[in-house]
């Protein structure tokens, strides 16, 4: 059984049979998080872009740990100069290892990061989102994006278990924005994430909830506190 655990903002980690994958592990600097990066020892990173709360520690966890980062090929890059280890990759295809397979899928965003010391703006690419299948269960990120027509070609070619889905507003998708992602994605189980963090992302999730109760739809929606675990049901 797969076990999820929401660490605030867009951090989310999936553990099955000891393993570990963190996605955008925004730990220092997030007011929803009350965990270090020494704390988290994953097996491997997923990182959707660069902004400072996705990109956030991924490099000083897999300097620590020896967990390889996964993005899009100018982020991946970036990362290892900077002493992580990390593997570049691209829209299509998948990557795989012996406890999980990863494939990057588009997202509609943008991808940079600001050098603290000069100010200097690095682009990073292009931004993503990630399919995983881990312990017989799919997984999408959909990273930082709007609602786009193509989540459900994505959806067409990796029928999807769970979603992490962005509900904040202003930076993503809204509330109203990701009811019509779902109807895209059609996922078992929705959980929601990047709201909340900062006053320009205050949402309520609830709403979706309702709609798709109201709608007798037999998506499965899950709301996790900051820190909170939720172990994943066959499904």
């Amino acid at each position: 059984m797969n076990k999820v655990k929401f660490y605030g903002h867009s951090c989310v980690s999936i553990e099955n049979n000891g393993k570990t994958v963190v996605i955008d592990p925004f730990l220092e600097g997030n007011p929803q998080v009350r965990y270090y990066p020494h704390d988290l020892k994953p097996d491997l990173i997923l990182v959707t872009h660069g902004h400072d709360d996705h990109l956030g520690d991924a490099i000083r966890i897999s300097k620590a740990s020896g967990a390889t980062i996964v993005s899009t090929f100018e982020l991946a890059n970036y990362c290892e100069k900077r002493g992580a280890k990390a593997l570049g990759g691209n829209f299509g295809g998948s990557i795989k290892f012996d406890f999980c397979t990863v494939k990057i899928v588009p997202a509609w965003h943008t991808s940079s990061t600001t050098v603290k010391d000069t100010g200097e703006i690095i682009f990073m690419g292009t931004p993503c989102g990630f399919i995983i299948n881990m312990g017989n269960q799919t997984f999408y990120h959909a990273g930082d994006t709007c609602v786009f027509g193509d989540m459900a070609l994505i959806a067409e070619l990796n029928p999807i278990h769970v979603a992490f889905l962005p509900v904040g507003g202003y930076y993503t998708m809204d509330a109203q924005e990701a009811i019509k992602a779902i109807d895209l994605l059609k996922p078992k189980m929705v959980i929601p994430i990047h709201y909340n963090t900062f006053n320009q992302i205050l949402a309520n999730p609830e709403e979706i909830r309702v709609h798709f109760r109201n709608k007798m739809s037999p998506i499965e929606f899950v709301l996790l506190r900051p820190g909170a675990e939720y172990h994943v049901p066959p499904l």
